[in-house]
């Protein structure tokens, strides 16, 4: 789908933005703007699964059907959503927020290497031939997961030195590093994807600021 994209500074926060984020959240005087929002003609709509399902919704008849008629497989996408989140989404984030205590640090190498080994394990019973989680269809499983995984893939060794897709090699965790790579080859992924040094520099950032918080 055409699309323009307009890019917004999460640690400074243009005054248009939290306006327009205001005027579709539920609860506008506490609710704190974040992306995505998305303008469709009068709509503007906020939560990135919302918003996927939306779409999905609204251009059905229009390139590849993100959600597949058979439970069996809705039922797939919703399981390997979760099982990313806690086997390397949640490692690799703490990882990254770890850097300075040996401790933790070591900690989250350990758990982040124990959850690529599970996923590597999980897609293979997936799919054996892949490469996305439904074999050769792209679905709402990598659209929920690869904006977060194309993130950690620049941002993990960047701030803590762990290279997830040579830790792939040197496991042999191939149907894992497969499922990457088709996922960051996406066009639709990368033409939403700021450049790795942006990404590794907003997370540098807002790490900081949470840092500085406590």
């Amino acid at each position: 789908m055409p699309f323009e994209k307009k890019l917004v500074n999460l640690q400074d926060k243009p005054a248009d933005f939290c306006e327009l984020y205001a005027t579709a959240s539920p609860d506008p005087l506490v609710a704190r703007a974040k992306v995505p929002i998305l303008q469709h003609g009068a709509e503007v709509l906020i939560e990135s699964a919302l918003i996927c399902q939306y779409l999905e919704a609204e251009f059905s008849t229009v390139g590849t059907a993100l959600l597949p008629p058979s439970a069996v497989d809705r039922y797939q996408i919703a399981l390997f959503e979760e099982a990313y989140s806690s086997l390397v989404g949640g490692p690799a984030t703490k990882i990254i927020s770890a850097t300075g205590d040996e401790q933790v640090e070591t900690e989250a190498r350990e758990s982040l290497a124990r959850g690529m080994k599970a996923m590597d394990s999980y897609l293979l019973r997936m799919s054996s031939d892949g490469p996305f989680v439904l074999g050769g269809k792209f679905s709402m499983a990598e659209v929920m997961t690869g904006p977060f995984i194309v993130r950690r893939l620049a941002t993990v060794p960047a701030i803590a030195g762990f290279d997830m897709r040579e830790h792939c090699k040197k496991e042999g965790l191939l149907r894992l590093l497969q499922w990457m790579d088709a996922v960051t080859s996406r066009p639709s992924i990368k033409d939403t994807t700021p450049s790795a040094d942006d990404l590794v520099a907003s997370t540098r950032s807002m790490m900081a600021r949470m840092k500085g918080s406590k």
